[in-house]
């Protein structure tokens, strides 16, 4: 709470407040341990596009998600349906993923992967009314 206070600019007090107002409303839904991919062992990361059937991400969502490698599945507007967020071990893993896990899926008619290079995560700002 320290941490959070010092960069909100509030009292731990104010902020302890807050998290438990966000908390209880349901907007804080969680915490998580955030890993170094690479540490990790998964040396390559990708966004790997998906288009699918019509009217199959319901039931193909909780599959994607059950692969180890898979760390974000969003349904979205555009060219494709579905962008995974994927981290492997090596390129030879990932081509495997793509290759034998995704494509064999009937669902699936098609994927595009873009190898990620660099990454930045931001944090998301406060607004006055939190």
């Amino acid at each position: 709470m320290r941490a959070l206070a010092l960069q909100l600019h509030i009292s731990r007090a104010a902020t302890y407040t807050r998290v438990q107002r966000l908390e209880a409303a349901g907007v804080i839904t969680g915490y998580a341990a955030t890993i170094d991919p690479e540490r990790y062992g998964h040396g390559v990361s990708a966004y790997v596009y998906l288009k699918i059937a019509q009217r199959t991400w319901k039931p193909l969502r909780d599959r994607l998600m059950q692969i180890g490698q898979v760390e974000h599945a969003a349904l979205v507007s555009g060219g494709t349906d579905i962008v995974l967020l994927v981290r492997a071990r090596d390129v030879r893993a990932l081509r495997d993923l793509v290759l034998e896990r995704l494509h064999t899926m009937p669902e699936v008619i098609s994927t595009e992967s873009v190898m990620i290079f660099d990454e930045a995560v931001g944090v998301p700002q406060s607004t006055p009314e939190s």
